[in-house]
């Protein structure tokens, strides 16, 4: 009889072993796989790239901030109970905190509530870079 109950403990617990690792890489999954058209439609004025205006090239936070809550309701939302993303923006030269519109790089930080009380944080760092001479 001991050796049923152990069993059936020992197979609750690993079905939820496997529950919370499945929803930890899904969840880490998105968040380091996150389509880089989302960061590039979120650039107004694109057109100044081919002008060599670096100056005009920059997140517009709004619709970088619409694009990543779509993005993340529509892949992590079915692996978690409740998430909360906060986007950082920051100067890439020195990571200072950019007060300014006009940032060029960004903090993704995603926290989920994965399995009971567990908490699951990731963040990711994107930035504008000119790669049109191979650096």
């Amino acid at each position: 009889m001991s050796n049923i109950i152990i069993s059936l403990i020992i197979g609750t617990l690993s079905l939820h072993f496997f529950t919370l690792t499945y929803r930890m890489t899904s969840i880490n999954r998105a968040v380091f796989n996150i389509p880089i058209s989302i960061f590039e439609a979120s650039i107004p004025n694109v057109y100044f790239v081919l002008l060599d205006e670096k100056d005009n090239i920059y997140f517009d936070k709004d619709k970088l901030n619409n694009l990543l809550t779509y993005y993340f309701n529509n892949s992590i939302s079915r692996y978690c109970y409740s998430y909360h993303m906060e986007l950082y923006y920051y100067n890439p030269d020195d990571e200072s905190i950019c007060l300014s519109y006009n940032c060029t790089a960004v903090e993704v930080k995603i926290s989920a509530q994965v399995f009971l009380n567990y908490q699951y944080s990731r963040t990711a760092r994107f930035y504008i870079q000119d790669n049109r001479n191979g650096n």
